[in-house]
């Protein structure tokens, strides 16, 4: 999780001293106050340096990987200008130009799919959709009653794709035009919503996704004072401002929950945290800090630093993803180990008993038994043993000759079976 530092041009008396990554803060405490945020980029930052800092996200997305960018800050702090650029003609386009010029035709880049929504007053309106007859008509609001597989929030919204970074740009011009603004004391066109652009790279023929690469840009409305913006004073405004704010109070205990590893993550206590989930724990995050260095904004940039402080450290899913992995992989290695190391032991079992085998073998080829010592069995004994059973043979009686019986010869006899 990465947090940058972007600072108003407008210059007054400045609270704000940057020294490399630190940034102190003067206001009303006895001493700076001092943040530390990944990059400053100060007034004199064009469009091309902010891409060019936030381009290795973009370089993820093209790989296949998914990547969440937030402009964050308080009301009239330039956030949409960092992401649209100004809107007269001429003017130098914004990181959401230049993230989608890379997508579409950058190298490896191709077909993208886009879709736009804001959350207005938790309501998820889809931008993209066709024109109504009423021009002055808002924009549909969708349903958020289905899920997906893991659970996640699964919208019914435009989905538009584009082949050329001019159809991205048009797309991109009309979804800015239907989102919800307003003028107030600080802010002459404040935007009263958050709008969220999903950009997912395409196979060469459109249909699928070609390696999953997923681009969101969050342009959250600013946190407001009611009554330093007059939003009090009007009932439609005031009812913006409360919306507002809850939701980035719920953006900010998401963040608290995840620093804590907390089990439970309160993501759906605001639709703007539904909404952000899958991108909250699976893809790379980066928020860009827009601060005033006027120390009439002291206390807006206090808040806004804070919340840097808060997300610079917090892993939304990633790096964690990525540890569970090189864990799974660790586990599988140690298991194929174990696996190895019993299958060279039991091959050593089988040489050695294959070994006792051949030497019993060659001993018995050098010394073949004795034909005296070997017994031939009779016929009755094989017909004995055809028959199963081995009858004892009895003595073979003997006639003795007599000395009374003259002329008598001696004869032995064997009995017959």
């Amino acid at each position: 999780m990465e947090s940058y530092g972007s600072l108003d041009p407008a210059l007054l008396k400045s609270a704000l001293a940057v020294d490399v990554n630190e940034i102190s803060l003067e206001d009303n405490s006895s001493r700076p106050r001092k943040f530390r945020v990944g990059r400053v980029l100060d007034g004199c930052a064009s469009q091309d340096d902010i891409f060019a800092a936030v381009a290795p996200l973009v370089e993820t997305v093209t790989c296949g990987g998914s990547a969440c960018i937030f402009a964050y800050g308080a009301t009239g702090s330039g956030k949409t200008y960092t992401l649209q650029g100004a809107e007269r003609s001429g003017a130098a386009p914004g990181l959401a130009h230049h993230a989608l010029r890379r997508l579409v035709e950058g190298p490896g880049g191709g077909p993208v799919r886009l879709s736009m929504v804001e959350v207005y007053c938790e309501q998820i309106r889809d931008l993209l959709t066709s024109a109504p007859a009423d021009a002055s008509a808002p924009p549909p609001s969708l349903q958020c009653s289905r899920r997906d597989a893991q659970g996640r929030m699964a919208l019914d919204c435009a989905r538009s794709e584009v082949g050329t970074f001019a159809e991205a740009e048009e797309l991109l011009a009309r979804g800015y035009a239907a989102r919800a603004a307003g003028g107030t004391l600080c802010n002459e066109r404040s935007s009263r919503s958050h709008v969220v652009l999903f950009a997912t790279c395409l196979s060469m023929e459109g249909i699928t996704p070609a390696n999953g690469g997923q681009l969101v840009l969050v342009d959250l409305a600013g946190s407001e004072n009611v009554q330093k913006s007059g939003a009090d004073e009007d009932s439609k405004l005031l009812a913006e401002a409360k919306a507002i704010n809850k939701s980035l109070s719920a953006l900010a205990d998401v963040v608290e929950a995840t620093s804590k590893r907390q089990q439970f993550v309160p993501y759906r206590n605001s639709r703007l945290t539904m909404l952000l989930e899958e991108a909250l724990t699976q893809a790379k995050v980066l928020v860009m800090v827009h601060v005033s260095p006027l120390a009439r904004d002291a206390t807006d940039s206090g808040h806004s630093l804070n919340f840097a402080g808060r997300v610079q450290a917090v892993d939304f899913g990633a790096q964690r993803m990525r540890a569970e992995q090189e864990e799974r992989l660790k586990s599988g290695l140690q298991r194929l180990r174990k696996e190895k190391e019993a299958a060279e032991n039991r091959e050593a079992e089988l040489r050695r008993q294959n070994s006792a085998l051949l030497e019993q073998l060659h001993s018995r080829a050098k010394d073949p038994p004795s034909l005296a010592s070997t017994t031939i069995p009779s016929r009755a004994e094989e017909a004995a043993v055809v028959a199963g059973t081995v009858p004892a043979l009895a003595p073979a009686p003997v006639l003795r000759s007599s000395a009374s019986a003259p002329g008598l010869r001696r004869v032995r006899c064997r009995a017959s079976p």
